[in-house]
């Protein structure tokens, strides 16, 4: 029997066809660990399914309906009954590197308590040339971070058995709603950052592709575009705000910290209350820490936007 530590990898597929096969040969490449490999299709309409289905008891595939990135990624957490070791995330159109999850076993094998290992990228083109890595110098991975604007890429991301079963609990699930505002790798860092510990490796064992068609990608979305799609849908406002309420509401007893309370309190209260608006006011770091103005910040305030 193999004594190797065991990596249950989830990946969300939807019309991947162009670079799929890649990946999962990639993952089931993987050196000195035991992979089971999921894969749940979200609703593909090109040949992604029968592709899936080519590589018969290698991997576990799911099709399933439309739900998006977000939660299509959260359903396979909440639903995933394997033991393992440890549990990971993947993308469809990237290329690991053989080592990627042995190098995240042996980062976070020390950790009882929930854990959650995440690293840098190697930027790659459509043809899989590199283009350099993500991350010059490692990035902010705080949980006040994490609320403004995360910068921890869930195709990096491997984590232990305890923050598996705190995930998995009912009550402290994300809703669909605010996975179509804040998806699956927020949550995670969130409550990862939050509830647990987080490892950041800054050596890159993924080639992140970037190829035009990427759902989330490394290129930042133009701020006007974003403002403007949050004034035509409702629904996609609030994203802070609500991340905190559901942060708070799933995991409120795992929090120790006052002032972190305060702080999310105030996120999740500042529509209806005068004095979490006025504390959120005064953090002039809330809008750096999310790459806008000021004057942009406190506006958002004033409109209900934040």
């Amino acid at each position: 029997m193999s004594t190797l530590p065991t990596v249950c990898v989830m990946l969300s597929a939807y019309n991947g066809m162009r670079f799929i096969e890649e990946q999962i040969d990639s993952i089931l490449s993987q050196r000195q660990v035991n992979v089971i490999l999921m894969v749940r299709d979200d609703g593909s309409s090109d040949g992604t399914v029968a592709l899936l289905h080519r590589y018969g008891d290698r991997i576990r595939v799911d099709q399933g309906k439309n739900l998006g990135v977000g939660e299509s990624f959260m359903s396979m957490i909440w639903s995933n009954d394997t033991i393992a070791d440890y549990y990971a995330f993947s993308d469809q159109d990237d290329v690991w590197l053989p080592d990627k999850l042995a190098a995240a076993v042996a980062s976070l094998s020390g950790y009882e308590t929930p854990a959650l290992y995440c690293s840098n990228q190697m930027l790659s083109d459509g043809a899989g040339n590199r283009t350099g890595v993500r991350y010059s110098t490692p990035p902010e991975i705080s949980w006040l971070q994490i609320l403004c604007e995360n910068h921890i890429s869930g195709c990096t991301m491997v984590w232990n058995r305890a923050l598996q079963h705190l995930m998995q609990e009912k009550q402290r699930r994300a809703s669909g709603a605010l996975l179509k505002k804040r998806i699956h790798d927020v949550w995670v860092a969130a409550v990862a950052a939050l509830a647990g510990t987080i490892i950041y490796d800054d050596k890159p064992y993924i080639l992140y592709r970037q190829h035009g068609d990427n759902v989330v990608g490394a290129k930042r979305e133009n701020r006007f575009k974003l403002w403007r799609k949050k004034l035509r849908d409702p629904a996609l406002r609030n994203g802070r705000s609500d991340l905190a309420r559901e942060l708070l509401c799933g995991y409120e007893d795992r929090i120790e910290d006052a002032e972190t309370l305060d702080i999310l309190h105030a996120f999740a209260d500042y529509r209806v209350n005068s004095g979490a608006r006025k504390k959120l006011r005064s953090m002039r770091e809330i809008a750096f820490r999310s790459g806008e103005s000021y004057l942009a910040y406190r506006v958002k305030i004033l409109f209900r936007l934040v």
